[in-house]
């Protein structure tokens, strides 16, 4: 009883230091570092957002595809850094294993060890600030996409709940980057598949401190229904916001637009309300992302850019952070015209 009153004691301080950000909406769009060559979506979308999703690995659990995936994280959150923009990283890279033939991801036994590898690597790049969340890159970890749902169409559900009680599959992920104290502060963040319903997942959903889900088929009405639905199965979490934002709807390709307005509308009046993640930036083919819808474009930026402001100035560490230039530069910059 003591050691389980002791966890729980442990999980709420968590819980309340997790949400001490000062910054607390963020615009930004979901599998945000796919690029459209010869352009980067981060130089694209930076003025008009202010949390890049950082998505891609190597897909190898390998001690050497873990390698792979620790390097591509650290080259996206340098190019974070250099932009003044907070992210959010991909932690499934690092804590589970795969299965194959599902796509379902798995119990990994080393997953601490895994996690604490990449985590000193983020502390001693500069990404992680203990100390000052407003200063630090890193702002999330998004754990995993879709836990309640499959991977593979016809698939099973992947970490559902296990007689009441979390998936341990994802309490061992939850609980490796719980333990390190390098993360242990950091918003945990997931996803749900919309499709399939939130019932068999309602107690693994309560691990995390952001949640959302998708399902682009939804019309304005069924998606408000959905999204209370969510809130009365995890009414203290916050909340993430998932517009399918591509332009024509093609079955395994192309998930189509829902209106922004009641997603913008939730966002903007729900204090609860955290990260707004139009589905997508990018294009490919004949499915076009909000990079080549000239409305979304013109909206989501916008708001993005009056997200950004607020968050650049609701304290002293997030206004250095946004700075365009370290003082150094600025004053360099002075002297050297001041002598010419």
């Amino acid at each position: 009883m003591k050691r389980a009153i002791a966890t729980l004691l442990f999980s709420m301080s968590v819980a309340g230091i997790a949400n001490a950000q000062s910054i607390q909406k963020y615009l930004g769009y979901y599998y945000g570092d796919a690029d459209n060559p010869p352009s980067t979506a981060l130089s694209e979308f930076k003025t008009g957002s202010n949390l890049y999703h950082i998505e891609f690995w190597s897909t190898d659990e390998s001690a050497a595809g873990r390698a792979q995936s620790a390097q591509d994280l650290l080259r996206e959150l340098a190019q974070a850094k250099a932009a003044h923009m907070h992210a959010i990283i991909p932690g499934y890279p690092f804590l589970f294993q795969q299965n194959s033939a599902t796509g379902c991801f798995t119990n990994d036994p080393g997953a601490a060890q895994s996690w604490s590898t990449v985590a000193q690597a983020m502390v001693s790049a500069g990404y992680i600030d203990v100390k000052s969340p407003d200063r630090s890159v890193v702002s999330a970890i998004y754990v995993v996409d879709e836990p309640n749902g499959p991977q593979i169409n016809g698939g099973p559900n992947c970490l559902p709940d296990v007689s009441g009680q979390p998936n341990p599959a994802l309490q061992n992920a939850i609980n490796a980057i719980r333990s390190n104290p390098s993360t242990a502060t950091i918003p945990l963040a997931t996803i749900l598949n919309g499709y399939t319903g939130f019932a068999n997942i309602a107690s693994g959903m309560q691990l995390f401190d952001w949640v959302g889900f998708d399902n682009y088929s939804d019309t304005t009405n069924q998606w408000q229904s959905q999204l209370a639905t969510l809130k009365s199965y995890a009414p203290t979490k916050k909340y993430i916001l998932v517009p399918g934002s591509q332009s024509q709807t093609i079955p395994n390709e192309c998930v189509g637009t829902q209106s922004p307005t009641p997603f913008i509308s939730e966002f903007q009046t729900n204090p609860q309300a955290v990260w707004l993640a139009p589905f997508v930036w990018f294009s490919r083919g004949s499915c076009l992302g909000v990079r080549d819808i000239p409305s979304l474009r013109s909206t989501y930026t916008t708001l993005g850019s009056t997200i950004k402001a607020q968050g650049c100035s609701s304290s002293k560490a997030a206004r250095n952070f946004c700075k365009p230039q370290v003082i150094a530069q600025i004053v360099t910059t002075v002297l050297f015209t001041t002598t010419q």
